[in-house]
Order: C-alpha cells, then sequence, then structure tokens
C-alpha cells in the first residue's frame, strides 16, 4: 500500500507533495528524540503514524480506508520493532530516507526503500514466545 500511495503521491500536484513531506519531516524528528529515550512502544506509534501520512497523503478517503484496515491488521509485527531494529537510530535513518527520496521525487529509490523497510519488520524479525498468541493489548485494546 505504501508503494502505491508513493507513486499517486510522485504523480500528484508538487504542493500535495510538500505537504506530506512536512507531515512526515515532523514525525520523523519526533522518531529522532525517542532514541535518547528508548521508548520503542512510542517509536511503534511513530512508525506507524508515518506510514499512515504517507498514504494520507494521496488523499483518497478509499484508498486510506482500506489502508487502515490492513495497517491494523499489521500492528503486531509494528508493535515488535525492538525485536527487528536492534538500533532505534537504524530505524530513523529508513524513514528520513524515504521522506528524502519522496523529496527529491526518485521514484525507484523510494519503491526500493520502502520494500527494503517494509520487509526489514518481518525478514529480521526473531521468533518469540509472544508468537503462538497471536493478538497483543496496546492502549487497553486488543490488536
Amino acid at each position: 500500500m505504501e508503494s502505491a500511495a508513493a507513486n499517486r503521491l510522485l504523480d500528484s500536484s508538487p504542493k500535495q507533495i510538500s505537504e506530506t513531506c512536512e507531515v512526515l519531516k515532523e514525525i520523523v524528528g519526533e522518531m529522532a528524540k525517542q532514541v535518547l529515550a528508548s521508548d520503542w512502544q512510542t517509536m511503534a506509534g511513530l512508525d506507524m503514524q508515518f506510514h499512515s501520512a504517507l498514504v494520507e497523503g494521496v488523499g483518497n478517503s478509499r484508498f486510506i480506508r482500506i489502508y487502515k484496515t490492513l495497517a491494523a491488521e499489521s500492528r503486531m509485527c509494528i508493535f515488535d520493532l525492538d525485536v527487528s531494529y536492534p538500533r532505534m537510530d537504524v530505524l530513523v535513518q529508513e524513514h528520513q530516507n524515504i521522506l528524502d527520496l519522496l523529496k527529491a521525487g526518485d521514484r525507484d529509490g523510494l519503491l526500493k526503500a520502502i520494500r527494503g523497510h517494509l520487509q526489514q519488520a518481518t525478514t529480521q524479525r526473531k521468533p518469540s514466545a509472544s508468537d503462538s498468541i497471536r493478538c497483543r493489548e496496546h492502549d487497553g485494546r486488543l490488536v
């Protein structure tokens, strides 16, 4: 979904790209602050915000609804970021790279970076005891 959103964004107006980049820049800035705090739960929430903002930048309500449905199903991997990323600063760098490539209009580089980033969470994730339980509690809700 993020790759499709990136393609649509790059085909949109410079204003729409710029506005989306500003939102993403704010989120990456907040992510950078979490490196010192080593707060993986907050980082996971910011990661979700980044991906949601990228998709919302397209401005298509149906596309956004579809993404939100898929994102709800993928939350378990996102809240296990500390397992996928041994260093929080690497996660921030990946998001900054995605932002920079979007800003530069580098379609091929952007799509490659998004694919690599999304694969990181699944290929680097180590099985844990909680994997046998397929739901997690976050903010008082089962996800």
